[in-house]
């Protein structure tokens, strides 16, 4: 990782590998550190690890040109920094959110079971599953149950603005909608893409020090700020929007 004073000369890219040797050096320290077991640190740490992974993955496709696939990879970095994010801003929300995602698998399997005679018994999955959701509650004193919406998690986060736009954006061409494969066919916000996926990594950087245990936490911190803060000049130069052009692609019409 470079200095922090050296993050304000580098370009898009160069910046972007930054930010993805930031995260993963912050993930590599919290493993070292140990944590305590706790379920709350636990599930910051693998979204975090998540948005670590993908970026990786999005960042090998955007070298290539395969804007197709980058864009599909953003979006649940996108959902894992919501939640991240949201169970720091929330102590109960990690649980809650655990819990209630398996109440839902638990809820989708009987559904299936019913409707397909084929899909078998799946008793000791949902016994399983229930298990864990109880032992979940157990462990962390949960007493109020909720089901939490993308919106609901992102507002939460103080990221409700991202979901308005880069959540919804990406999300068109996620569902294969006609508006959305239409505007990857002109790579339509390519940079766009790009400069997202910078700020996922450096605000995932920002928030899981304040949620796992690490040797360097304002350290950690203040690259994650000087990141964002190179990102919003590259932003204001334009050098993002060199990145949306046709790339010699002739898209029906």
């Amino acid at each position: 990782m470079r200095q922090m004073s050296e993050f304000q000369e580098l370009g898009p890219h160069e910046l972007a590998d930054e930010v993805l040797a930031l995260l993963v050096t912050i993930l590599r320290d919290a493993y070292d550190s140990g944590q305590d077991g706790d379920p709350r640190s636990a599930f910051i740490y693998r979204h975090a690890r998540n948005i670590s992974d993908l970026g990786e993955d999005f960042l090998h496709l955007e070298a290539e040109g395969r804007t197709s696939a980058a864009r599909i990879v953003v979006r649940p970095m996108i959902e894992s920094l919501f939640r991240l994010a949201a169970a720091i801003k929330n102590p109960e929300f990690a649980a809650q959110k655990m819990v209630a995602e398996l109440r839902d698998e638990v809820a989708k399997i009987k559904k299936w079971s019913l409707e397909d005679p084929q899909f078998g018994c799946m008793d000791d999955i949902i016994q399983g599953l229930t298990g864990l959701a109880e032992t979940i509650k157990a462990t962390t004193g949960l007493s109020t149950e909720r089901n939490w919406t993308v919106y609901e998690t992102a507002v939460t986060a103080d990221l409700g603005q991202h979901y308005s736009r880069e959540y919804f954006i990406l999300s068109k061409y996620t569902h294969s909608t006609i508006s959305g494969i239409v505007s990857q066919e002109y790579v339509v916000g390519r940079g766009h893409i790009l400069q997202v996926a910078i700020f996922v990594m450096a605000a995932a950087a920002g928030n899981l020090v304040q949620g796992v245990k690490t040797t360097k936490a304002q350290e950690y911190l203040d690259a994650a700020t000087e990141i964002i803060a190179a990102t919003i000049s590259l932003i204001e130069k334009g050098a993002f929007k060199a990145f949306d052009n046709l790339e010699g692609k002739s898209p029906p019409t």
